[in-house]
Protein backbone atom coordinates (compact mmCIF):
# COMPACT_ATOMS: atom_id res chain seq x y z
CA UNK A 1 0.00 0.00 0.00
CA UNK A 2 1.46 3.34 -1.07
CA UNK A 3 0.46 6.72 0.36
CA UNK A 4 0.88 10.13 -1.23
CA UNK A 5 -0.44 13.68 -1.51
CA UNK A 6 -1.60 15.54 -4.59
CA UNK A 7 -2.36 19.22 -5.04
CA UNK A 8 -6.00 19.97 -5.84
CA UNK A 9 -7.45 23.38 -6.63
CA UNK A 10 -8.75 23.51 -3.04
CA UNK A 11 -5.74 22.11 -1.15
CA UNK A 12 -3.59 19.02 -0.63
CA UNK A 13 -5.37 15.68 -0.82
CA UNK A 14 -4.14 12.53 0.87
CA UNK A 15 -4.54 9.19 -0.90
CA UNK A 16 -3.76 5.48 -0.62
CA UNK A 17 -2.91 3.37 -3.67
CA UNK A 18 -2.25 -0.24 -4.59
CA UNK A 19 -2.38 -2.49 -7.66
CA UNK A 20 -1.89 -2.10 -11.39
CA UNK A 21 -4.39 -1.98 -14.24
CA UNK A 22 -7.49 0.06 -15.11
CA UNK A 23 -7.97 2.81 -12.53
CA UNK A 24 -10.66 2.68 -9.84
CA UNK A 25 -11.24 5.57 -7.43
CA UNK A 26 -12.85 4.91 -4.03
CA UNK A 27 -14.81 7.78 -2.43
CA UNK A 28 -15.82 7.48 1.23
CA UNK A 29 -18.94 8.62 3.05
CA UNK A 30 -19.30 11.20 5.82
CA UNK A 31 -17.81 11.08 8.47
CA UNK A 32 -15.39 8.37 7.35
CA UNK A 33 -12.09 8.61 5.48
CA UNK A 34 -10.05 6.53 3.04
CA UNK A 35 -9.39 4.14 5.93
CA UNK A 36 -12.91 2.83 5.35
CA UNK A 37 -11.68 1.18 2.13
CA UNK A 38 -8.45 -0.29 3.52
CA UNK A 39 -9.65 -3.96 3.66
CA UNK A 40 -11.20 -3.73 0.18
CA UNK A 41 -8.27 -2.22 -1.68
CA UNK A 42 -5.94 -5.27 -1.90
CA UNK A 43 -8.87 -7.48 -2.94
CA UNK A 44 -9.75 -5.16 -5.84
CA UNK A 45 -6.06 -4.87 -6.74
CA UNK A 46 -5.84 -8.66 -6.89
CA UNK A 47 -8.63 -8.54 -9.49
CA UNK A 48 -6.34 -6.54 -11.79
CA UNK A 49 -7.16 -2.91 -10.96
CA UNK A 50 -5.17 0.11 -9.90
CA UNK A 51 -7.04 1.21 -6.77
CA UNK A 52 -6.87 4.65 -5.18
CA UNK A 53 -8.79 5.73 -2.08
CA UNK A 54 -8.54 9.35 -1.05
CA UNK A 55 -9.55 11.56 1.88
CA UNK A 56 -12.06 14.13 0.70
CA UNK A 57 -11.37 17.79 1.38
CA UNK A 58 -11.68 18.33 5.13
CA UNK A 59 -11.47 14.61 5.88
CA UNK A 60 -8.64 12.50 7.31
CA UNK A 61 -5.18 13.70 6.32
CA UNK A 62 -6.34 16.04 3.55
CA UNK A 63 -6.32 19.81 3.95
CA UNK A 64 -8.99 21.76 5.79
CA UNK A 65 -12.34 22.14 4.08
CA UNK A 66 -12.25 25.93 4.42
CA UNK A 67 -15.42 27.15 2.68
CA UNK A 68 -15.76 24.24 0.27
CA UNK A 69 -18.09 21.61 1.70
CA UNK A 70 -20.52 21.39 -1.19
CA UNK A 71 -20.94 18.34 -3.40
CA UNK A 72 -19.84 20.50 -6.32
CA UNK A 73 -16.63 21.46 -4.53
CA UNK A 74 -15.87 17.87 -3.58
CA UNK A 75 -16.45 16.86 -7.21
CA UNK A 76 -13.77 19.34 -8.25
CA UNK A 77 -11.39 17.66 -5.82
CA UNK A 78 -12.33 14.26 -7.29
CA UNK A 79 -11.52 15.58 -10.76
CA UNK A 80 -8.09 16.73 -9.59
CA UNK A 81 -7.37 13.35 -7.98
CA UNK A 82 -8.50 11.70 -11.21
CA UNK A 83 -5.96 13.64 -13.24
CA UNK A 84 -3.27 11.93 -11.17
CA UNK A 85 -4.78 8.60 -12.24
CA UNK A 86 -4.46 9.32 -15.94
CA UNK A 87 -7.77 11.05 -16.42
CA UNK A 88 -10.07 8.04 -17.06
CA UNK A 89 -11.28 5.91 -14.16
CA UNK A 90 -14.25 4.25 -12.50
CA UNK A 91 -15.68 5.67 -9.27
CA UNK A 92 -16.98 3.55 -6.42
CA UNK A 93 -18.67 5.88 -3.95
CA UNK A 94 -20.28 5.00 -0.65
CA UNK A 95 -23.23 7.20 0.35
CA UNK A 96 -22.05 10.82 0.02
CA UNK A 97 -19.01 9.62 -1.93
CA UNK A 98 -21.37 8.18 -4.53
CA UNK A 99 -23.21 11.49 -4.81
CA UNK A 100 -19.88 13.24 -5.35
CA UNK A 101 -19.08 10.68 -8.03
CA UNK A 102 -22.41 11.41 -9.73
CA UNK A 103 -21.69 15.14 -9.87
CA UNK A 104 -18.24 14.46 -11.32
CA UNK A 105 -19.59 11.98 -13.90
CA UNK A 106 -22.26 14.44 -15.00
CA UNK A 107 -19.58 17.08 -15.56
CA UNK A 108 -17.15 14.79 -17.38
CA UNK A 109 -18.69 11.47 -18.51
CA UNK A 110 -15.68 10.65 -20.69
CA UNK A 111 -13.43 10.69 -17.62
CA UNK A 112 -15.82 8.51 -15.59
CA UNK A 113 -17.25 5.77 -17.83
CA UNK A 114 -18.35 3.65 -14.84
CA UNK A 115 -20.01 4.78 -11.61
CA UNK A 116 -20.88 2.53 -8.67
CA UNK A 117 -23.17 4.21 -6.12
CA UNK A 118 -23.41 2.33 -2.84
CA UNK A 119 -26.13 3.37 -0.38
CA UNK A 120 -26.94 6.70 -2.02
CA UNK A 121 -29.87 8.18 -0.15
CA UNK A 122 -33.02 10.00 -1.11
CA UNK A 123 -35.54 10.27 1.69
CA UNK A 124 -38.54 12.37 2.65
CA UNK A 125 -38.15 15.14 5.21
CA UNK A 126 -39.80 12.91 7.80
CA UNK A 127 -37.44 10.02 7.10
CA UNK A 128 -34.43 12.32 7.15
CA UNK A 129 -35.49 13.75 10.50
CA UNK A 130 -35.90 10.28 12.02
CA UNK A 131 -32.58 9.00 10.70
CA UNK A 132 -30.61 12.12 11.58
CA UNK A 133 -32.07 12.16 15.09
CA UNK A 134 -30.70 8.65 15.59
CA UNK A 135 -27.26 9.82 14.53
CA UNK A 136 -27.00 12.97 16.63
CA UNK A 137 -28.41 11.15 19.67
CA UNK A 138 -29.28 13.68 22.38
CA UNK A 139 -26.68 16.35 21.71
CA UNK A 140 -27.67 18.83 18.98
CA UNK A 141 -25.32 21.45 20.46
CA UNK A 142 -22.10 19.60 19.65
CA UNK A 143 -19.31 20.62 19.92
CA UNK A 144 -18.21 22.00 23.31
CA UNK A 145 -21.16 20.64 25.28
CA UNK A 146 -18.92 18.75 27.69
CA UNK A 147 -19.91 15.23 26.63
CA UNK A 148 -18.03 14.90 23.35
CA UNK A 149 -16.42 11.55 24.20
CA UNK A 150 -19.55 9.47 24.58
CA UNK A 151 -21.45 11.53 22.00
CA UNK A 152 -18.81 10.74 19.38
CA UNK A 153 -19.06 7.01 20.04
CA UNK A 154 -22.87 7.14 19.97
CA UNK A 155 -22.81 9.14 16.74
CA UNK A 156 -20.46 6.68 15.01
CA UNK A 157 -22.49 3.69 16.16
CA UNK A 158 -25.65 5.40 14.91
CA UNK A 159 -24.04 5.98 11.53
CA UNK A 160 -22.91 2.35 11.25
CA UNK A 161 -26.38 1.08 12.12
CA UNK A 162 -27.90 3.11 9.29
CA UNK A 163 -26.17 0.58 7.00
CA UNK A 164 -26.22 -2.52 9.19
CA UNK A 165 -28.87 -2.49 11.92
CA UNK A 166 -27.37 -5.71 13.30
CA UNK A 167 -24.00 -4.09 14.07
CA UNK A 168 -22.80 -4.81 17.63
CA UNK A 169 -19.60 -3.43 19.07
CA UNK A 170 -17.69 -6.43 20.40
CA UNK A 171 -14.25 -8.04 20.20
CA UNK A 172 -14.81 -9.09 16.59
CA UNK A 173 -16.01 -5.70 15.32
CA UNK A 174 -13.65 -3.59 17.44
CA UNK A 175 -10.88 -3.44 14.77
CA UNK A 176 -13.42 -2.04 12.27
CA UNK A 177 -14.81 0.46 14.75
CA UNK A 178 -11.32 1.53 15.84
CA UNK A 179 -10.21 2.05 12.24
CA UNK A 180 -13.23 4.17 11.38
CA UNK A 181 -13.00 6.14 14.63
CA UNK A 182 -9.34 7.00 14.07
CA UNK A 183 -10.17 8.26 10.60
CA UNK A 184 -13.17 10.34 11.62
CA UNK A 185 -11.34 11.99 14.52
CA UNK A 186 -8.85 13.39 12.00
CA UNK A 187 -11.57 15.29 10.16
CA UNK A 188 -11.73 19.07 10.00
CA UNK A 189 -14.03 20.18 12.89
CA UNK A 190 -16.09 22.03 10.27
CA UNK A 191 -17.29 18.61 9.06
CA UNK A 192 -18.86 17.88 12.45
CA UNK A 193 -20.40 21.32 12.84
CA UNK A 194 -21.88 21.71 9.36
CA UNK A 195 -25.10 20.15 8.06
CA UNK A 196 -24.77 17.57 5.33
CA UNK A 197 -25.71 18.66 1.81
CA UNK A 198 -27.68 15.39 1.68
CA UNK A 199 -30.22 16.65 4.24
CA UNK A 200 -33.07 18.96 3.15
CA UNK A 201 -33.02 22.58 4.34
CA UNK A 202 -35.97 22.37 6.74
CA UNK A 203 -34.64 19.24 8.42
CA UNK A 204 -31.17 20.71 8.87
CA UNK A 205 -32.62 23.87 10.40
CA UNK A 206 -34.62 21.83 12.90
CA UNK A 207 -31.77 19.50 13.83
CA UNK A 208 -28.86 21.92 14.06
CA UNK A 209 -30.09 25.26 15.44
CA UNK A 210 -27.07 25.60 17.74
CA UNK A 211 -24.30 24.17 15.62
CA UNK A 212 -21.49 26.59 14.93
CA UNK A 213 -20.29 26.89 11.37
CA UNK A 214 -19.41 29.69 9.00
CA UNK A 215 -19.96 27.40 6.03
CA UNK A 216 -23.17 27.55 4.02
CA UNK A 217 -23.97 24.21 2.41
CA UNK A 218 -26.89 24.07 0.02
CA UNK A 219 -29.02 20.95 -0.38
CA UNK A 220 -27.96 18.79 -3.33
CA UNK A 221 -30.92 17.11 -5.05
CA UNK A 222 -29.05 14.22 -6.68
CA UNK A 223 -32.12 12.22 -7.60
CA UNK A 224 -33.23 15.00 -9.96
CA UNK A 225 -29.83 14.87 -11.67
CA UNK A 226 -29.58 11.09 -11.98
CA UNK A 227 -31.57 10.66 -15.26
CA UNK A 228 -28.97 12.76 -17.13
CA UNK A 229 -26.11 10.38 -16.26
CA UNK A 230 -24.29 8.95 -19.31
CA UNK A 231 -21.86 6.69 -17.43
CA UNK A 232 -22.61 3.01 -16.86
CA UNK A 233 -24.25 2.82 -13.44
CA UNK A 234 -24.37 0.13 -10.75
CA UNK A 235 -26.59 0.84 -7.73
CA UNK A 236 -25.84 -1.11 -4.54
CA UNK A 237 -27.85 -1.62 -1.37
CA UNK A 238 -28.37 -4.25 1.34
CA UNK A 239 -31.63 -5.95 2.21
CA UNK A 240 -31.68 -4.94 5.88
CA UNK A 241 -30.34 -1.38 5.56
CA UNK A 242 -32.66 1.17 7.22
CA UNK A 243 -31.90 3.31 4.14
CA UNK A 244 -32.99 0.49 1.81
CA UNK A 245 -36.33 2.11 0.72
CA UNK A 246 -34.37 4.96 -0.91
CA UNK A 247 -32.84 2.41 -3.29
CA UNK A 248 -36.18 1.99 -5.04
CA UNK A 249 -36.38 5.75 -5.64
CA UNK A 250 -32.92 5.65 -7.19
CA UNK A 251 -33.89 2.73 -9.42
CA UNK A 252 -36.95 4.61 -10.64
CA UNK A 253 -34.85 7.66 -11.59
CA UNK A 254 -31.83 5.81 -12.99
CA UNK A 255 -31.13 6.02 -16.73
CA UNK A 256 -31.79 3.05 -19.00
CA UNK A 257 -29.16 0.33 -18.93
CA UNK A 258 -28.27 0.65 -15.26
CA UNK A 259 -27.64 -2.37 -13.04
CA UNK A 260 -28.43 -2.97 -9.39
CA UNK A 261 -27.43 -5.43 -6.68
CA UNK A 262 -28.73 -6.04 -3.17
CA UNK A 263 -26.55 -7.79 -0.57
CA UNK A 264 -28.24 -10.10 1.92
CA UNK A 265 -28.52 -8.84 5.49
CA UNK A 266 -26.74 -5.64 6.46
CA UNK A 267 -23.99 -3.87 4.52
CA UNK A 268 -21.06 -6.28 4.02
CA UNK A 269 -18.42 -3.74 5.04
CA UNK A 270 -20.16 -2.88 8.33
CA UNK A 271 -19.32 -6.21 9.87
CA UNK A 272 -16.63 -8.87 9.77
CA UNK A 273 -15.29 -11.08 6.99
CA UNK A 274 -17.54 -10.10 4.06
CA UNK A 275 -15.10 -8.00 2.01
CA UNK A 276 -14.74 -10.61 -0.76
CA UNK A 277 -18.53 -10.86 -1.00
CA UNK A 278 -18.70 -7.08 -1.33
CA UNK A 279 -16.33 -6.76 -4.27
CA UNK A 280 -17.65 -9.71 -6.30
CA UNK A 281 -20.52 -7.90 -8.12
CA UNK A 282 -18.45 -4.71 -8.36
CA UNK A 283 -15.46 -6.42 -9.99
CA UNK A 284 -17.74 -8.19 -12.47
CA UNK A 285 -19.37 -4.87 -13.42
CA UNK A 286 -16.01 -3.16 -13.81
CA UNK A 287 -14.65 -5.94 -16.02
CA UNK A 288 -17.74 -5.70 -18.23
CA UNK A 289 -17.78 -1.92 -18.68
CA UNK A 290 -14.46 -0.26 -17.76
CA UNK A 291 -12.21 0.36 -20.78
CA UNK A 292 -9.00 -1.70 -20.96
CA UNK A 293 -10.44 -4.47 -18.80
Amino acid sequence: MRRAYIDSRHGQIHLRECGEGPAVLLAHANPWTSLFWEPVMPLLAAQGFRVIAYDGLGYGNSDSASACLTIEGQAEVMADVGQEMGGVFAVIGWHQGGITGLEFALRDPAACPVLVMDGATTVTDEQAMALATQVIANNPQYPFAGNEAHWWVDMLLGKLRLFNPHFVLDADTWPLFRRLTIGSLQNDPTIATSPSPMVPEAVRAALTPHKRSDVSVSHYDWIARLPALESRLLLLTAEDEPLRPAHDDALAAAPAGHAQFSYPGGHPLIGVGREAEYIEPIAAFLRAHLPAC
